[in-house]
């Protein structure tokens, strides 16, 4: 067949056009459902760093925190972005973790304040890690300790999901 064999493309049949229709709403259907799997599981990982983080503020006397459930949207909102650049620069250090924080507060019209107040965006992190007590440095290191660990074992889990289903599918049908 030659390329003058061909039909061209706007003189195929409708039922190709509907086809390639079906095609494309699959594969739609199929990536907003990974979206969302990827979504769920980063929020996830976003919660247990949140509580992580509230546990070790109250065992260094810092009872402000809320659990996830209670805590202001914005909160919980910092916490997913924290994983997205966690996982999305596995190889940054804390201090690059806490100027990517840094950088989302200032341009939401955060500014340095002595006391944390929501109200007025005013916390008393909003300086270069540098600056930051060993407390505060504390917090970046063990938030990107549980992205990393949770990613690795998310990673693990999907590997051996996948390595038991090629099993699976090689198996003969009488084997148990």
């Amino acid at each position: 067949m030659t390329g003058d064999d061909l039909l061209p493309f706007w003189e195929l049949p409708v039922e190709v056009w509907e086809w390639f229709e079906e095609i494309e709403r699959e594969h739609q259907r199929r990536n907003m459902k990974k979206f969302s799997e990827s979504f769920m599981r980063t929020e996830t990982i976003a919660r247990i760093c949140h509580e992580v983080n509230r546990i070790y503020c109250q065992s260094v006397g810092d009872k402000s925190q809320k659990p996830w459930d209670e805590a202001e949207q914005w909160q919980r909102d910092s916490a997913v972005m924290g994983v997205v650049f966690a996982i999305t620069n596995p190889n940054a250090t804390p201090a690059d973790q806490h100027e990517a924080w840094l950088k989302d507060k200032l341009k939401d019209g955060w500014q340095y304040g002595p006391v944390k107040d929501a109200a007025k965006k005013e916390h008393p992190c909003i300086v270069p890690y540098e600056e930051l007590g060993v407390i505060q440095q504390y917090k970046d290191k063990l938030f990107q300790t549980i992205v990393k660990a949770a990613t690795s074992e998310n990673h693990k889990a999907e590997q051996a999901g996948s390595a038991s289903e090629t099993k699976e599918a090689t198996r003969p049908p009488n084997c148990l």
